[in-house]
Order: structure tokens, then sequence, then C-alpha cells
């Protein structure tokens, strides 16, 4: 999976620092407080990309992107996960 580098403020990173778990990477930790809503429910993908928008610089572009990226990640592990357990 490739990389990409984002200028976030310190408050953000603050933020996301207290959000992570042990071993959570920055991204897990923001795909998972974005594919929630506020009582806690997952939510789909559009969902997710007008939350991003609302709360960001973001176009929609920009996010149509994102969660195309982040359904191929998805997909991988998903594979993955599947022929570790075929094994």
């Amino acid at each position: 999976m490739a990389n990409k580098k984002i200028r976030i403020t310190q408050e953000a990173y603050d933020f996301l620092a207290s959000q992570k778990r042990e071993n959570e990477s920055f991204s897990q930790v923001i795909i998972r407080i974005y594919s929630m809503d506020p009582a806690g429910q997952k939510m789909d993908n559009l969902k997710i990309a007008d939350r991003l928008v609302q709360k960001s610089q973001l176009t929609k572009k920009d996010v149509q992107k994102l969660s195309k990226k982040v359904n191929q990640a998805a997909g991988k592990h998903a594979k993955k996960l599947l022929k570790s357990l075929k094994n």
C-alpha cells in the first residue's frame, strides 16, 4: 500500500494520538473514527464522505478518491485474512 504525507495541525495530531489504541496506526485511527456516526454506529462510505467534507477543506472529488482507496485496501485486507484462514 502506498504511503501519503498529509499536514495536520498540532491540535489534530494531539487528538489523533489521544484516540490511538495500542498497536494501531494513525491511518487505522482515522478510519475507525470516521467510519462511526456520533451514536457509534458504522456508517457507509457515502455518509463518511459527507462527514469528511463537512469537517475539512477536502473537496467531494478528494473524498471520492479516498473512499475508493479505502475500499481497495479493505478488499486486499479481506483477501489476506481469508487466505490466512485457509492455511
